[in-house]
């Protein structure tokens, strides 16, 4: 009995010993194929399987130098790449990485030294007979051309060429006519040229911005140091540039996610680009050189049941994220709803956030418990008043006319700040509102809708008068 009880034991500790590799195994997002070893100049094929959409795959040197770098995408729960190693490239042990964020694998590629072609054997010829030598004139000889080859792809990726023995200067690469390259700041910032990105010769620059209060100015969080992409060419160039830039994960909060943004010089906002994560180091595709870093940015709420696709959707979860909105219990925001006074006025408090709890308010008609702080708010802050028999009308649905009024007080905007709105129905605009109309127009508050139109006496849907309030905050900021 003993006996059997102990070989029960063992079979049930070994049973648990193997469950986790066997989870680990079936559960792993990206599972990378050992690489055939080949010579230099060879092709390189990395396959492998995958439950995501896309990886990112990238080939290091031996001294860890991106050789290769290309997204691809993933086919049935497989994937594959190729290209050719240039001759030029060192001989030892590369690195392929694949997947993205931490969801990655890894495996070592073999690169031996190209073997020599043997010499063919001859046959010797018949001994001549001694004769006094004649005066020769030497030729020159004639050294063998160094090899210049940069790195072909025969795939979709960028393979990036080995640094010359004369490394360019830091942050700086000048690419001949058809050929790839690399600018980079250590191991900071890597941007790749592909071949063909340029018609001509390019220079391309990368410095660190030192002064970056003027670029913060919404309360950014960066997560890596701003840094600017230059070139001597003016426009576009033919071709995406990869930009790979590391970043700090230490700065991320756990309601956070880093992306790569570029600096909007109009506008003095960022953008978002994206990018795909691979330990401390997000990579993109960008197609303009100037301002990136990493920024870290607030999740977004989760898309309403009824917003996925809208045009609104994504200042919806912005503000829902900040608490300025909330949805309806069964999952819906109901984004071409009409929206009341009410509501409004709770909307543009929560935005706001006034200090103080505000006047009771005081109207001829009752307000609902759940408005009334919001409401006595507004009126305190001189953003809305009643109608002239003293009601308040909470539940009356609010004009786009009511509401340019209301973001025009909260903005601050006087009444003699304003010019001609430039609607096309400017005329049908009531004449209490048409300063307020013209100034948010001309602050980028607020937009006409098809036809230039304003339309001041149709009700405003929540999707306008969230996208109003999100762009009030904005200008307020940029003030």
């Amino acid at each position: 009995m003993k006996i059997r009880l102990l070989s029960m034991l063992t079979i049930l500790a070994l049973f648990l010993a193997l469950m986790p590799a066997a989870a680990s195994a079936e559960g792993a997002a990206v599972t990378l194929e050992s690489p055939a070893t080949i010579q230099q100049g060879g092709s390189v094929t990395v396959t492998g399987a995958s439950s995501l959409d896309e990886i990112i795959v990238k080939v290091l040197r031996p001294g860890n130098s991106v050789v290769f770098y290309d997204i691809i995408k993933v086919n049935e729960g497989r994937f594959s790449t190729t290209f050719t190693l240039a001759g030029s490239e060192p001989a030892g042990t590369y690195k392929i990485i694949a997947g993205e964020r931490d969801q990655v694998d890894t495996k070592e590629l073999v690169v031996s030294t190209k073997s020599s072609p043997s010499p063919l054997p001859t046959t010797p010829g018949p001994t001549a007979s001694p004769s006094s030598p004649s005066p020769t004139t030497p030729n020159p000889t004639v050294s063998p051309s160094s090899p210049t080859d940069a790195g072909t792809i025969m795939g979709p990726g960028i393979s990036t060429p080995k640094p010359s023995s004369t490394p360019a200067p830091e942050g700086k690469a000048t690419i001949p006519t058809g050929s790839a390259g690399e600018a980079k700041l250590g191991d900071e910032i890597v941007v790749a040229i592909p071949a063909g990105a340029a018609d001509k010769e390019l220079t391309v620059t990368v410095e660190k911005v030192k002064d970056t209060a003027s670029l913060l100015k919404h309360g950014e969080q960066l997560a890596s140091p701003v840094f600017e992409l230059k070139k001597d060419l003016a426009g576009d160039l033919d071709k995406p540039v990869i930009m790979s830039l590391k970043f700090d994960p230490a700065k991320v909060g756990f309601e956070q996610y880093a992306a790569i943004f570029a600096y909007d010089e109009t506008t003095h906002t960022w953008v978002e680009v994206g990018g795909e994560i691979i330990g401390d180091t997000i990579h993109a595709e960008v197609g303009h050189f100037g301002k990136y870093a990493v920024l870290a940015v607030d999740k977004l709420a989760a898309s309403y049941a009824d917003t996925a696709g809208h045009w609104a959707d994504k200042l919806i979860r912005q503000a829902a994220k900040r608490g300025i909105v909330s949805g309806y219990p069964d999952g819906t925001f109901q984004p071409e709803g009409t929206i009341t006074r009410a509501e409004f006025s709770i909307m543009l408090i929560n935005a706001l956030k006034p200090s103080g709890a505000g006047d009771e308010p005081s109207f001829a008609d009752p307000i609902p418990v759940w408005a009334q702080q919001a409401v006595g708010l507004a009126v305190s802050a001189g953003i809305v008043n009643g109608y002239e028999d003293g009601t308040f009308r909470p539940a009356a649905s609010i004009s786009r006319a009511e509401l340019a009024v209301m973001i025009a007080r909260a903005a601050g905007f006087a009444q003699a700040e304003a010019a001609a709105a430039s609607f096309a129905d400017e005329e049908a605009i009531p004449v209490w509102a048409q300063a307020a109309a013209a100034a948010i127009r001309q602050a980028g508050i607020v937009e006409g809708r098809g036809g230039n139109l304003f339309a001041p006496n149709d009700t405003a849907t929540r999707a306008e008068a969230v996208t109003v309030v999100m762009k009030l905050l904005e200008y307020m900021k940029l003030k």
